[in-house]
């Protein structure tokens, strides 16, 4: 008779002697070679030309990043390109064509990954430099996603910025100062259909997010700075009747604790 143990390891589970239920193993990918072929295949791939191949590439990497082995990726590809290389050809490649959110949704990805939020750590505060870049270098590029009329794209980009502004107020700060803010408001709006909102690809949450993220940061000069930007908190308030209820707990939160108590 096979053990409870032989059973588990065949990925069975044993309940008072019954067999009958059983459950798939979740592979866990170790650090080593594996590791190393799987990220030059997604490295090569998010740099060719085909859309399909580029963004299945940085689909899947972008599922990594956030599995279990997903610091252990982030680490072995800093060290491999510790300017990101490869995901500054891959955004040149698309900038402006189609398949530019999958790119962008990695990057945010990376500029987000717990793995690199220590600025006390090499990569932490590479990552810091190469979220500045984005905002020196590429903002133009940015602008061209959030002006595309494509919800999807729009929302890429918007949590692009907030990945940015979330890494802490030295980078929030680059953000406020250099952004057009100018016409921004209108992504704050619910698209309609008749007389009902469309939540598909609506970019009023991600917009949200983006406007809450400097007062989650910012120290209070920032916080003076960035409240001029009146049009942009006044869209966010309009709408909170029109919001999900963690939306509107997330704002009404975030203002409570960083500006009601000032």
């Amino acid at each position: 008779a096979e053990s409870t143990s032989d059973l588990e390891d065949q990925g069975m589970v044993v309940d008072g002697g019954n067999r009958d239920l059983e459950v798939q193993k979740i592979p866990v990918m170790a650090f080593g070679p594996s590791h190393e072929a799987k990220l030059r295949e997604l490295l090569h791939k998010i740099c060719l030309h085909e859309i399909k191949l580029c963004s299945d590439a940085a689909k899947e990497f972008v599922k990594l990043l956030k599995g279990e082995t997903g610091g252990d990726l982030l680490r072995l590809y800093y060290r491999n390109s510790p300017e990101f290389t490869e995901l500054l050809e891959a955004w040149k490649l698309r900038n402006g064509k189609r398949g530019s959110s999958p790119v962008f949704k990695l990057v945010q990805t990376i500029l987000s990954h717990p793995e690199g939020k220590d600025r006390s750590t090499d990569i932490g505060r590479d990552i810091d430099q190469f979220g500045g870049k984005l905002i020196r270098e590429k903002l133009d590029d940015i602008y061209k996603a959030l002006n595309s009329n494509e919800g999807k794209q729009q929302n890429a980009a918007l949590s692009l910025l907030t990945s940015i502004v979330r890494r802490g107020p030295g980078l929030a700060s680059e953000v406020a100062n250099k952004f057009n803010f100018k016409d921004f408001a209108k992504l704050a709006e619910y698209k309609t259909r008749g007389a009902h909102k469309v939540t598909k690809h609506s970019t009023r949450s991600d917009f949200v997010a983006f406007a809450i993220s400097f007062l989650e940061v910012g120290n209070p000069g920032l916080l003076r700075s960035v409240l001029q930007q009146k049009e942009m908190y006044s869209s966010v308030l309009r709408g909170l009747g029109k919001d999900n209820e963690d939306t509107v707990v997330s704002v009404l939160s975030t203002l409570k604790a960083k500006i009601l108590v000032k």
